[in-house]
């Protein structure tokens, strides 16, 4: 109504996307409390909030499918573990300064020596994939664009896992990171399950346009 952002005024909005027809059917939209209400009351932060309310719906929406697809903020260890846990595969964005590590590779002519095996390998740089890693791969969109993108397995330290990344460069920009906790799901499919999750902002654009305000008067009326 007010045609602004309103502080305080928030919906935690719930959908199903069709990866074939690029649509999205809104399942439920429920208004998140007050952030001071659930910190004093209930001990609890934002985010734990949006990890009970997914609980809450998590044996409906696992009788559709058991991929859960949300935006860059929620690719964050204490959401992407609890979901992980209640039985979702995460496919979420990370930013371009996420710290991503190589798998260790081991390597038969080296020396034995004592003490633990080295997991890791260096980190990520973006800029300069090592290709020995990394498999490219043709991705083309609904309207029939080609881009040339990487994918690989690695590890997040902020995540505590590995996950498969999907590196898809940007012309004069930083590249478009996706990924995936399943480590054998295509790469197409990460970036076609990601991209297609904003068919959600149609939903929340209908809601604004068909909710109907609601007025109250308190003046008092004759009998």
């Amino acid at each position: 109504m007010a045609q602004r952002v309103k502080r305080g005024l928030e919906i935690m909005a719930i959908g199903a996307i069709s990866l074939s027809k690029h649509t999205c059917v809104m399942l439920g939209a429920v208004q998140s409390p007050n952030f001071r209400t659930l910190e004093s009351e209930k001990q609890m932060s934002m985010l734990d909030w949006y990890v009970a309310l997914v609980r809450s719906k998590a044996a409906e929406l696992l009788s559709l499918t058991d991929i859960l697809v949300a935006d860059a903020f929620f690719s964050k260890y204490e959401f992407v573990n609890e979901v992980i846990g209640m039985g979702f595969r995460f496919v979420g964005r990370l930013r371009a300064n996420s710290y991503l590590r190589y798998l260790a590779i081991p390597d038969s002519s080296a020396p034995r020596r004592r003490g633990r095996k080295k997991k890791y390998g260096e980190k990520v740089d973006f800029s300069t994939l090592d290709m020995s890693v990394f498999t490219s791969f043709i991705y083309e969109d609904s309207k029939g664009i080609k881009t040339r993108c990487h994918t690989a397995v690695v590890h997040s330290r902020a995540l505590k896992r590995d996950i498969r990344i999907v590196v898809c460069p940007v012309e004069n920009a930083d590249p478009l990171l996706y990924f995936s906790t399943d480590t054998d799901m295509r790469p197409e499919k990460i970036i076609g399950f990601y991209r297609t999750r904003f068919q959600i902002e149609f939903g929340i654009r209908d809601a604004k346009q068909f909710t109907t305000p609601v007025a109250t008067d308190t003046r008092q009326r004759p009998a």
